[in-house]
């Protein structure tokens, strides 16, 4: 049983999913097991999928870390390069997540993360999400409600050294509100913690 896995949710990827690049990176570390999500594509996705699902492997647990989550920031020697309306669209939507989870989080919707194999993440995904949009917040009041996991301590957001925005994307300016609706949903569940 790997140590850490990153699930990837797709949906008509066939022309935008680099499989290259998943299999130079688990090459080079052993430790990662992906695992690639096929929402009912209507292109090539599944058979691409197919074509990639032996690439399993394990991530060395490192002190108390049981996720690592990508950060899309521009800073100096990074090359972040991102749509600036989903960017700021983007911002927004953090900062409302930021003060739903109660947590000093910058980019909850990176689709850059690792799970270490723990029982908290495992309760964490054990019950099908209240959020259809935004299951990446609920994740993380997950973690701290159920799994009882000091953010600041087990959680960990790194910032990406390069991320390219990719034509095509199936995120539309109306899911924007949609995902404001479900972050009130998330806050109306977990906000006893």
């Amino acid at each position: 049983m790997p140590e850490a896995v990153v699930t990837i949710p797709c949906y008509n990827e066939a022309d935008r999913l680099k499989c290259d690049s998943f299999v130079d990176f688990v090459r080079e570390h052993r430790q990662v097991m992906f695992i690639f999500v096929d929402d009912g594509s209507t292109d090539n996705t599944a058979e691409l999928l197919k074509s990639m699902s032996k690439i399993v492997a394990e991530l060395k647990k490192k002190s108390q870390l049981i996720l690592v989550m990508g950060a899309r920031v521009q800073l100096l020697g990074r090359t972040i390069l991102r749509n600036r309306y989903r960017h700021y669209l983007g911002r927004v939507f953090a900062t409302v997540a930021s003060v739903v989870l109660r947590m000093p989080v910058y980019d909850t919707q990176c689709g850059a993360k690792m799970f270490v194999a723990s029982e908290s993440v495992a309760v964490a995904f054990r019950d099908p999400f209240i959020s259809r949009w935004v299951f990446d917040v609920e994740i993380l009041a997950r973690l701290v409600c159920r799994g009882n996991v000091n953010p600041q301590v087990a959680i960990c957001e790194y910032p990406l050294l390069e991320w390219h925005d990719v034509k095509g994307s199936k995120i539309k300016p109306k899911d924007f509100w949609i995902a404001l609706w479900d972050l009130g949903r998330i806050h109306l569940a977990y906000k006893r913690c």
